[in-house]
């Protein structure tokens, strides 16, 4: 990879229940091959607008995978198809 690059790797937490060849865990990701990881989804709280991930375990091993690579730069993405339907979240 040429100095400066990024190459960014996408997990969405459904990736999992996807069956046969499409099914795709945490434990399938080969770190090293990536800069940078956004693992989809965390959903925000309606009441105290906290982050709270949607699945923990999922976000767990994210977080083991971090400890093992330090240089990898972990982002978490908001929302998703049915949190971002959730108008109570939105705002007045």
């Amino acid at each position: 990879m040429k100095a400066g690059s990024r190459l960014i790797c996408y997990f969405p937490n459904w990736a999992y229940h996807r069956p046969g060849y499409g099914k795709y865990a945490v434990d399938d990701i080969n770190a090293t091959l990536h800069t940078d990881m956004v693992y989809a989804f965390a959903i925000l709280d309606g009441n105290t607008y906290n982050i709270v991930e949607f699945d923990h375990a999922f976000y767990a091993t994210i977080v083991d995978l971090k400890k093992q690579y330090p240089s990898l730069k972990t982002t978490i993405a908001i929302g998703g198809w049915t949190d971002s339907h959730d108008e109570t979240l939105i705002p007045t």
